[in-house]
């Protein structure tokens, strides 16, 4: 299907909400604790942003910060913004929360933040460890191929840790919100900058555009650089992470950007399809009233969008 509105939308999921950006204009909806849904609006200048976004290699790495900034922003701006509480739990769950004075939502925020973390370092380290000493025990196996072999299961474990992480109770609410921006963005540039929430709820659940896919191709391409090359020194070791995370960066936007900007019949298109599914990693089916929130805040940013008009 053709698409009417270039995509200059940029959603972010938050607290029991989504942010939108439009030009200089953002927009934060939250479904508040009062059940109605709070809405928030303002201005962000994007000179130096869309000034580097210009430059080759410079704009990846402008992307992968801005991506992070708009991400702890959001939950920053969202949870000031008396979202509801999303966990009620069962008998046993509010027994035992009355038991600490303290709420089921705190409960499961707890466990979510051991769990996390436990998910994270299994994959990313614990798993690598393994095969390391696995193939270490044979003896004559050379250290770049040991490396290598690390390397592919460190980046498996990254996929995997991630799709356990966006399942998991509160962040998987994240990953649902996901889900109605990215059918909100789609409706956005394929019906106008009006849709309706019928055009929302059968718009596709992928976007064209991903910066959650972006981070996972520059963290691997970290990964892989970091498997090259050996630092023995952990400060200098910090630092040759952190360059190799800005090149990743830089090397994976100027690889997704002609698949990102492809027309529909071209070749690149067929690739596209394929590195859109990576978002099936951190994206959920959104509850519809999800997408009544996602599309207020989307209504509320193109309200007061002063950029360019809109086709």
């Amino acid at each position: 299907m053709a698409r009417k509105n270039s995509p200059r939308l940029i959603g972010t999921p938050v607290e029991e909400g989504a942010r939108f950006e439009l030009g200089e204009t953002v927009s934060l909806a939250v479904r508040s604790s009062e059940r109605d849904i709070a809405v928030h609006v303002y201005s962000q200048p994007r000179f130096f942003r869309e000034l580097f976004s210009r430059v080759p290699l410079a704009r990846g790495i402008t992307r992968l910060l801005a991506s992070l900034s708009r991400f702890f922003s959001g939950l920053q701006y969202s949870s000031l913004m008396h979202p509801q509480l999303s966990v009620r739990g069962g008998a046993k769950m509010r027994k035992t929360a009355r038991l600490f004075q303290t709420t089921p939502q705190v409960i499961s925020a707890m466990i979510t933040a051991l769990l996390a973390p436990i998910a994270l370092l299994s994959g990313l380290w614990l798993l690598p460890w393994l095969v390391e000493r696995l193939l270490n025990a044979f003896g004559g196996v050379p250290y770049l191929a040991v490396n290598l072999v690390a390397c592919a299961f460190r980046i498996a474990g990254l996929y995997l840790s991630v799709a356990v992480c966006a399942r998991m109770k509160l962040l998987n609410r994240l990953s649902m919100y996901r889900g109605a921006i990215a059918k909100v963005t789609n409706a956005y540039e394929i019906y106008g900058a009006n849709p309706t929430e019928a055009e929302v709820r059968r718009s596709p659940e992928l976007t064209e555009r991903s910066d959650g896919a972006f981070l996972l191709i520059a963290l691997s391409l970290m990964m892989i650089g970091c498997a090259l090359v050996r630092v023995d020194s952990a400060w200098l070791a910090i630092l040759v992470r952190l360059g190799m995370l800005f090149a990743g960066a830089a090397i994976a936007d100027e690889c997704i950007l002609p698949i990102e900007n492809a027309r529909a019949d071209s070749i690149l298109a067929h690739l596209r399809r394929r590195y859109a599914r990576l978002q099936l990693l951190f994206t959920l089916d959104a509850h519809p009233q999800m997408l009544e929130v996602a599309l207020c805040a989307l209504r509320a940013a193109i309200d007061n969008d002063v950029s360019d008009e809109i086709d």
